[in-house]
Formats: C-alpha cells, structure tokens, sequence
C-alpha cells in the first residue's frame, strides 16, 4: 500500500526572518500549487518537507529488509533478532504514515 499523500518535492518558504510577526514559513508543493503547512517554524519545517523523501526511503529499506533472506539466512540468531527488531520499527513507522494504526 502506499501513502496517498501531496506528491513530492515539498519545498519550504520563508518570508521575513521566519521567526517574528513579519516572517513567517511555509511548506509548499510546487508540483500541487498548495500550502502542506503554514507559519511553522522553520526548524519543523524542513522536517516537514522532507517528508516524501523519508517515506520513499523506509519503503526501499523495508524492501531489502524482507526480500534479501540469503543475508537473513546467514545471519546468526543475535544478528537475525536485531534485524527483526529494525525492521519492526520500520514497519511502524510506515503503518503511522500509511494511517494503519
């Protein structure tokens, strides 16, 4: 399943200083002409912004996670449970997004 999110790149714009009443920044997506989130501070906002990118990155990791088993195989039992327990948080993270939990 995918994430049927505002299509990347989400840019951010600051106006003024960002930090005080006469600035302020925003997230936009230029792809969509509309605003993600407004008057953040700037901080959030590139978290923000970054979002698309950060999904699409944990659903390639989730990806090798689950289909190298001949890396999974040849791990040791302490190696394996770490490797399950990353890719638990993974999953999490992706089922938030995805709006699975």
């Amino acid at each position: 399943m995918t994430s049927k999110h505002t299509p990347g790149p989400w840019d951010v714009r600051t106006w003024g200083d960002g930090s005080s009443e006469d600035g302020f920044t925003n997230v936009v997506s230029d792809t969509e002409q509309i605003h993600i989130a407004s008057d953040v501070l700037e901080e959030n906002a590139r978290l923000i912004a970054a979002a698309p990118d950060l999904y699409e990155a944990l659903k390639r990791l989730e990806y090798w996670f689950d289909t190298d088993q001949e890396i999974i195989d040849a791990m040791n039992t302490d190696e394996r449970a770490d490797h399950m327990r990353q890719a638990g948080i993974i999953r999490a993270a992706l089922n938030k997004v995805e709006g699975k939990t």
